[in-house]
């Protein structure tokens, strides 16, 4: 029989009674809530996770960065948000093959919080033909990426509306600096601040 310190490493170990429960659990949390529930993948980087997610109703998957997307799309799934800003030319680049291998269902967006993030994009989409779809960052605290006031996302979204390689699809936020939190209800009313925030620069600024 074989036991654990058998194994190579690095190798990904997991209880799968409590992965699966945690799985269903959060699919559940968000069709109650009648959310679209986009997992982050990060911590298990893994295709046979992502498609246990898929399968138990998540809309897509998210990760934090382009080889992570790559991973996925060559264990099967299409449906992907890269979270983190890609820049520089070779990453572009293979943005843009990650695109093509998608295939014509698929969907790979991209996060952008600056127009020299979104540019060079939108450029090389557009030189092959392509469009990509991209999400607008906004910081909500963490202070790490994303825009900083409402006159630069206004300003950034205008070009995301305007350039013919890109697709605006919306915003997005990343409230890291809560996680360590030691007063839940503290946490709950920055969180409930932040979402304030999200919807009326959507509602009052169009975007």
């Amino acid at each position: 029989m074989l036991s654990i310190y058998d194994l190579d490493t690095p190798a990904l170990l997991v209880d799968l009674d409590r992965l699966e429960h945690n799985i269903a659990d959060m699919a559940r949390v968000a069709s109650v809530g009648r959310k679209a529930l986009w997992p982050h993948t990060k911590t298990h980087k893994t295709s046979e996770i992502a498609r246990m997610q898929m399968t138990a109703g998540a809309a897509g998957l998210t990760v934090a960065k382009l080889g992570e997307a790559e991973t996925l799309v060559n264990g099967g799934q299409d449906n992907i948000f890269i979270a983190n800003q890609i820049v520089g030319h070779v990453k572009v680049s293979r943005l843009m093959s990650l695109i093509r291998c998608s295939g014509k269902n698929g969907c790979i967006r991209v996060g952008v919080d600056s127009r020299e993030v979104a540019q060079p994009i939108g450029d090389e989409a557009r030189l092959h033909g392509m469009v990509v779809p991209v999400m607008m960052e906004i910081d909500t605290g963490l202070g790490r990426a994303g825009v900083r006031s409402q006159e630069e996302g206004i300003a950034l979204a205008r070009f995301l509306s305007d350039h013919p390689g890109l697709v605006f699809n919306g915003i997005f936020t990343h409230e890291g600096h809560l996680y360590r939190g030691e007063d839940p209800v503290k946490a709950a009313g920055q969180v409930a601040e932040a979402m304030r925030s999200m919807t009326a620069a959507l509602l009052e600024h169009n975007i």
